[in-house]
């Protein structure tokens, strides 16, 4: 009876282990790798050089091209010469930390979405020597906190949007072997902080 009587005291603690071990909480990607997601969405990546990007990751911190810190979030997002094709979205603007975003050296293609102006913290922006095309968004242009804008070697055409004038704390400005027509406009020289200018 009494051998009887342990027996079933050892089931039943056996089975309370495998319900509470049932019942380990898992961590999950955290908001900012989900918007990551989402943005690596609109890309083809043949080389796997965005792998790194694991939705069973609690952060992206470890993540390919990802500058975070745990007091700033994600404040970068560098993929130069990932070998990267498809679309550019702006669902990146989502990071509110955002201060630089670099995809140059790729083969993106598509227009330059005119949403990324709701990235109001960046800061730096290279598109430099992929495959956009059409005319500048003139909402790029509204990016009052943009130092660095680099947008050479793509199939922009067009002109320069007056526009450009808006962007008062612009110290760079690289626009060269692009499709771009016309004079480059009067409103630069509200840019007093401009010390780099390449065009042509």
């Amino acid at each position: 009876m009494e051998r009887e009587w342990n027996y079933h005291i050892q089931l039943h603690l056996h089975l309370l282990l495998i319900v509470c071990y049932s019942f380990v909480p898992v961590e999950s990607l955290n908001e900012e790798g989900a918007f990551l997601l989402e943005f690596k969405k609109s890309f083809v990546d043949p080389s796997n050089n965005l792998q790194s990007w694991n939705s069973l990751d609690s952060t992206p911190c470890n993540w390919s091209g990802i500058g975070y810190a745990d007091n700033v979030r994600v404040f970068s997002i560098n993929l130069k010469a990932f070998n990267l094709s498809g679309n550019l979205s702006s669902c990146v603007c989502k990071l509110p930390y955002l201060t630089e975003l670099n995809v140059s050296t790729n083969f993106i293609s598509g227009h330059i979405p005119s949403d990324l102006a709701h990235c109001h913290n960046l800061e730096v922006l290279d598109l430099c020597t992929n495959r956009f095309h059409g005319e500048l968004p003139t909402q790029l242009f509204e990016m009052a906190s943009l130092r660095k804008l680099s947008l050479c070697e793509n199939y922009v055409y067009g002109e320069i949007p007056e526009e450009i004038g808006n962007l008062t704390l612009l110290e760079e400005l690289v626009i060269y072997s692009n499709n771009l027509t016309g004079m480059i406009p009067s409103s630069l020289s509200k840019l007093k902080r401009l010390g780099i200018l390449r065009a042509g």
